[in-house]
């Protein structure tokens, strides 16, 4: 789906909105498995 966001955006916008979803994604993958630990096994469930 982030193509089609890419490709809709306009022209002069592109660079700027592929840049963000990068670092969207990037982030997410940093992120996630934190957060998951911090959740699940952190607390002893």
């Amino acid at each position: 789906s982030g193509a089609l966001v890419v490709a809709n955006a306009p022209e002069d916008n592109r660079d700027g909105v592929f840049r963000q979803l990068m670092i969207w994604g990037f982030s997410m993958v940093a992120i996630a498995p934190l957060v998951t630990w911090l959740v699940f096994v952190v607390p002893g469930w």
